[in-house]
């Protein structure tokens, strides 16, 4: 099963009495979807995990807000075929649902680009730098047979439920630039991507960016901004899984669309303010830029969640969410439990009024220039 394969804490599940308790799980279900979901997070729970549980239909059309297509879909390669396939049923009302494109089928290519043996990372890196209104995919219905021609789609992104999660302020004088990002969806690397090139061109010579409250989404994201402010070939996270592999992810080689901004961003100063809240995909982007020495570190420790969820989707339009893997910074370094601890301790600038934008005139960028120059790229 899906927990006995991904989930990382394996040891745990003898622990449990995994498989018995399990086994008489399934015999106790009756059909009732409240009854039944209660008694498999009960299940879930003996594990020790809070991550790991069922979420009924409403939770998992929450968690598609870090879809990065944009088209109602959750997709995974396969193991065996290296295809990207469907693994829940498309979003209520999603373009991909008025398709008739459902769980189990197979996504060939998006955007003309062929998907088989490609990563997350690819097809995110594909889709997010193309702004258009639409997306062109070739899908192979679940069990056509061989030699059966893909149908092409063309299908509508929507994004009317994710908001804006970029707040930007340049103050001219002092020639700093405030970038505040509250979470990691599926417009954060756009977005982010046009206020660093506006405010590259615009005299600024120091940047902050504001995780404060930022308590992460999609990873993959958090590996994908990395790329905008770090060169080619850099690594970014190396991610570790329940059976101790290791699988290092850096940015991407030269010659990506990411390279105009890494050279007009390079000679900015970039701070990176931090607090208890600042968690997840927030961690995994403070720990790619403070390691490879792209910027310092200011307020206090972050949260300290250093693992990822996997997010399999199921029949009746619910999801399984399980804890899959752990991630440690270019150093090495964990983060589960730990957190990442600032290089600077002197306090924030705080705004005169609730929810304002921080004086960030008065930011002391000494610190910064000392920590940077101090730092010591990981071999």
């Amino acid at each position: 099963g899906i927990v006995e394969k991904y989930f990382l804490f394996k040891d745990r599940l003898n622990e449990a009495k995994w498989t018995t308790r399990r086994d008489a799980t399934r015999a106790a279900l009756v059909g009732d979807e409240k009854k039944d979901y209660a008694r498999v997070n009960l299940l879930l729970g003996a594990l020790g995990d809070k991550y790991t549980r069922l979420v009924d239909k409403e939770q998992f059309g929450k968690l598609i807000r870090f879809d990065v297509l944009g088209v109602g879909l959750l997709l995974a390669p396969d193991e065996a075929s290296r295809e990207f396939t469907v693994t829940s049923p498309p979003v209520p009302g999603s373009s991909s649902e008025k398709a008739g494109i459902a769980n189990g089928d197979t996504i060939l290519s998006v955007n003309g680009l062929r998907l088989k043996g490609k990563t997350a990372f690819d097809l995110l890196e594909a889709v997010s730098e193309d702004d258009s209104p639409d997306i062109r995919v070739e899908v192979l219905k679940a069990g056509a047979a061989e030699g059966t021609s893909p149908s092409a789609l063309s299908l509508r992104r929507s994004f009317a439920e994710v908001k804006d999660p970029l707040s930007v302020y340049i103050n001219t004088d002092a020639n700093v630039a405030y970038l505040k990002l509250k979470e990691f969806n599926a417009l954060a690397k756009p977005a982010l991507k046009t206020a660093l090139l506006d405010v590259s061109g615009k005299g600024v010579t120091h940047v902050v960016l504001d995780l404060r409250g930022n308590g992460g989404g999609a990873f993959q994201g958090a590996v994908s901004i990395a790329e905008l402010l770090l060169g080619p070939g850099t690594r970014v996270v190396s991610v570790v899984d329940g059976d101790g592999n290791a699988a290092p992810f850096a940015t991407a080689a030269k010659g990506s669309a990411n390279d105009a901004v890494v050279e007009a961003t390079k000679n900015l100063e970039l701070v990176l303010w931090t607090d208890g809240r600042t968690a997840s995909a927030s961690e995994v982007l403070v720990g790619a830029l403070r390691d490879n020495c792209r910027g310092a570190v200011q307020g206090t420790k972050t949260f300290g969640k250093g693992i990822i969820q996997g997010v399999y989707g199921l029949q009746d339009g619910g999801g399984l969410v399980i804890t899959i893997a752990k991630y440690l910074t270019p150093s090495g370094a964990e983060i589960q439990g730990i957190g990442i601890t600032p290089d600077i301790k002197t306090p924030i600038p705080r705004s005169k009024v609730p929810f304002g934008t921080p004086p960030v005139e008065q930011v002391d960028f000494t610190p910064v220039e000392a920590a940077l120059k101090m730092c010591q790229v990981p071999k």
